[in-house]
C-alpha cells in the first residue's frame, strides 16, 4: 500500500522536510504568532485547553530535538 507521506519523507531528509512544513506553515499565517494565537483565543475558535495542550506538545518536542528554552 503507498503512503504518501512516507513516500515524501523517505525523499529526503525528515527534519528538514519538517523544518520545509513549518516554514509554509508560517508563511500562510502570516503577522505576528502571538497574535494569531490571541485571536484565536479572543475569537472562541480555540480554548485555553487547546492551547495548553499544544504548549505540552511544542515542549515535548523541544525536549526531543534537544532545544529546552
Amino acid at each position: 500500500m503507498n503512503n504518501p507521506l512516507y513516500q515524501s519523507m523517505m525523499g529526503g531528509n525528515p527534519m528538514e522536510m519538517l523544518m520545509q512544513r513549518v516554514n509554509q506553515l508560517k508563511s500562510s499565517m502570516g503577522g505576528n504568532p502571538n497574535d494569531h494565537i490571541q485571536r484565536l483565543l479572543n475569537s472562541g475558535q480555540k480554548t485555553q485547553a487547546d492551547y495548553n495542550r499544544a504548549m505540552q506538545q511544542t515542549q515535548q518536542l523541544q525536549r526531543m530535538f534537544g532545544k529546552n528554552h
